[in-house]
């Protein structure tokens, strides 16, 4: 398939995408989800897909995110409550617009974006920090939940991306701020766990 007939299957299949909406899943029964059970704090909880409390333009920006950042870096060396950074990169868009446009790169991201606040809390700080990058600030989360939250990103964005006919994937990285420490360090132990990621192999 050339890169003008993949360009063009690309965009038809994000427009059936963008035509249908996912519609809002019922909640999963508490008893049957340990994850949503009364008193639990450790896992983060989805939101359901399409929800009102947030969407795509609501995400955050580098300056927002910096700020986010300094306010948690305070509130966690006064409480120690814990807290997680994921940070997230789509590898390969630049070369992914290149080929196809930059629309269609546009368009990729625009759906990435919805997939990390799908899976994401309300109470979560998500960033769009750069074009396919993004962050996430998961509170009163610790490295076990964080894994749970990106293995279900990993999942759903995989399987898009799949779908769409499309060989880039989302590389993720995670670190918990250890109580008293600064934010900002976790920051940069989560970046760096992503770019390792991206040069892993990728396996299904």
């Amino acid at each position: 398939m050339d890169d003008a007939t993949r360009a063009a299957a690309i965009e038809a299949f994000l427009g059936d995408v963008a035509a249908d909406p996912p519609t809002g899943q019922p909640a999963p029964d508490a008893a049957s989800d340990p994850d949503r059970r009364a008193g639990s704090v450790e896992q983060p909880r989805p939101a359901p897909i399409g929800a009102p409390e947030r969407t795509w333009a609501r995400l955050v920006d580098r300056a927002e995110w910096d700020r986010a950042v300094a306010a948690e870096s305070l509130r966690v060396a006064r409480f120690g409550n814990p807290v997680t950074v994921v940070m997230a990169e789509l590898a390969q868009l630049d070369a992914l617009s290149d080929r196809l446009g930059r629309q269609a790169a546009d368009q990729v991201v625009a759906e990435i974006a919805r997939l990390i606040e799908s899976e994401s809390r309300v109470a979560d700080s998500i960033a769009h920090l750069s074009h396919g990058s993004f962050g996430a600030l998961l509170l009163e989360t610790g490295e076990d939940g964080a894994t749970r939250y990106i293995d279900r990103l990993r999942a759903a964005a995989d399987g898009w991306l799949e779908d769409a006919g499309l060989t880039l994937r989302l590389s993720l990285g995670s670190a918990a701020a250890p109580a008293g420490a600064d934010l900002a360090g976790a920051v940069g132990v989560a970046q760096r766990r992503m770019y390792e990621a991206a040069r892993e192999p990728y396996r299904r």
